[in-house]
């Protein structure tokens, strides 16, 4: 779908990897129906490509998946307490989102310095909304992996093979400067066409009751202290539907409040949220929650997962961080655990999640699981406080160790 692979290409934010630099958070919390599609009502659905790459640094490009199929949460007590008996939001309803399609995180952020800045990093997401109709969930996901691997590919040219800045002075800090602002929109171009759009699983393939596309907006923050603010707006035509985007751009505190109106096939939403820095306060840690959702593969109720907490010379071993009921896939599990005394944030370096196979009978074989999303976070005080957040299909398929680096 040529307009989607162009509006995911779109989004850019432009940061320095430095070890001092601030872990952020990008949390959308809640949504608004402003205009329905249809007189019914609406299920909506976010997804979010996102991806991160410095310039000139080999092995530094990342992209990932906030969410990567269509799912009926507005109709699920679990999501949406309120929801209607028929499944679908009206006109002016609001209510929250899950976590798993809103939340994920940038690892730090930091703006450039005229010595630095031949390692300008790029890191960006886009945010796009749909109407869930009858699109069978591995069409889109497909699309939306055809979409990371094409930006993926785009990224490692033009940012780590340092194309982007091709002819200009390094030395000259306006030069390189005036460069990216100016080529930034090169960089997404070379995205546009790279995917065909299937009319067969798109549209026969949803029994002629395909999946609509909302509108989607886009961020851009450059790590530039003189960056400048503005934004730009452009519309696409898709078969017989028209959607709207939205481009924003200028400093990282102008996105600590977010009100992003998507507009189109009909629909009007409205999509609230931040991105802030991770808070780090001194108190000792009381509890620690591992929150997770299974993509297509779960992980049997009989086995487990064993998480190592690395800390300044002691670790924690949690031998259960999810329970033996398991993880049921396309759902989640979340679980709470008491901490030794003493331990703060700043004391955790790293973890290590490592799954235990189990059997529920004696014909089972090895089990692995897809993990899609986890969130872990900790309680100090009476507040619990994200650590790290992370999202993708997969973010980790057990088998073996996942390694997170806090600090």
């Amino acid at each position: 779908m040529k307009a989607l692979t162009k509006v995911a290409g779109l989004i850019l934010l432009m940061a320095p990897s430095f070890a001092f630099a601030i872990p952020y958070q990008l949390k959308f919390h809640s949504m608004r129906i402003q205009q329905t599609r249809e007189n019914e009502g609406d299920r909506p659905y976010f997804v979010t490509i996102g991806f991160e790459s410095i310039l000139f640094k080999q092995g530094s490009t990342r992209t990932f998946i906030i969410n990567t199929e269509p799912n009926d949460w507005v109709g699920k007590s679990e999501y949406n307490p309120r929801r209607n008996s028929n499944g679908h939001l009206l006109s002016e309803q609001q209510t929250n989102i899950p976590w798993w399609m809103g939340e994920s995180s940038f690892r730090s952020f930091s703006y450039v310095t005229e010595r630095n800045l031949a390692e300008v990093p790029i890191i960006g997401f886009a945010v796009i909304a749909l109407d869930n109709n009858n699109t069978p969930p591995n069409v889109v996901r497909d699309l939306l992996l055809q979409v990371r691997n094409n930006l993926k590919g785009t990224l490692l040219n033009q940012v780590e093979r340092g194309q982007i800045v091709t002819g200009v002075n390094l030395l000259n800090h306006t030069a390189v400067v005036n460069a990216i602002n100016e080529r930034v929109p090169q960089l997404t171009n070379r995205v546009l066409g790279s995917l065909n759009y299937n009319v067969w699983d798109w549209t026969f393939g949803s029994t002629f009751n395909p999946d609509k596309i909302v509108g989607a907006n886009i961020a851009v923050i450059p790590g530039i202290r003189d960056s400048v603010t503005g934004s730009s707006n452009g519309s696409y035509t898709l078969g017989d539907d028209k959607f709207n985007y939205s481009t924003h751009w200028g400093p990282i505190g102008n996105f600590q409040n977010i009100n992003w109106l998507f507009e189109g096939s009909g629909g009007k939403y409205r999509l609230f949220g931040s991105l802030t820095p991770f808070v780090q306060p001194a108190g000792n840690i009381s509890l620690i929650r591992f929150t997770a959702k299974s993509g297509e593969d779960d992980l049997r109720k009989n086995s487990q997962i064993e998480a190592t907490i690395w800390g300044n010379g002691k670790k924690h071993i949690i031998q259960e961080a999810f329970l033996k009921r398991g993880v049921p896939k396309y759902s989640e599990n979340s679980v709470s655990h008491t901490m030794p005394p003493g331990w703060k944030i700043s004391d955790i370096l790293s973890m290590d999640l490592r799954k235990i196979s189990g059997k529920t009978g004696p014909l089972d074989s090895f089990d692995n699981w897809d993990m899609c999303a986890i969130k872990i976070e900790v309680k100090i005080g009476t507040r619990w406080y994200p650590l790290y957040l992370d999202s993708d299909y997969p973010v980790h398929r057990f088998g073996g160790i996942y390694h997170i680096q806090i600090q």
